[in-house]
């Protein structure tokens, strides 16, 4: 089910790209709502490895209509990202995989800056937060 669950995401995060399909975006609406009910136990459940799990939160985030989020080239599994913070833009490094999961600021020549751990997110927190954005 995760694997349909997974390709579910895709199409849809395809449906909501700018091509002028707006009829069947409200056409398969209900369908939609349906599979974002579907994802969120699974996502919630635990035990997924990571690529499950970055697949089933992309495909929720596509469920969401937050396809530019859903279709991010990261693997989450290990390495190092460089995100802005939304609200100051100060960029912010996140490490994952086995450096461990934090977030820290990067200065110059003193390495990692307030370095925090990583707490897991609600998904319905993060919907929030995006759909601010």
């Amino acid at each position: 089910m995760d694997r349909a669950l997974e390709l579910a995401g895709a199409i849809v995060a395809g449906v909501h790209q700018d091509h002028g399909a707006d009829d069947l975006v409200r056409e398969v609406a209900p369908v939609v709502a349906e599979l974002r009910r579907m994802v969120a136990p699974r996502i919630d459940s635990g035990g997924l490895s990571p690529a499950s799990a970055m697949a089933l939160f992309r495909a929720d985030l596509a469920f969401a209509g937050v396809s530019g989020w859903s279709l991010a080239e990261y693997d989450f599994e290990d390495g190092f990202y460089t995100v802005s913070c939304p609200h100051c833009d100060l960029p912010v490094t996140v490490a994952i995989g086995d450096y461990r999961r934090y977030s820290a600021h990067r200065g110059w020549g003193e390495g990692d800056v307030r370095r925090r751990p990583l707490r897991p997110c609600r998904v319905p927190r993060l919907r929030q937060h995006l759909h601010r954005c």
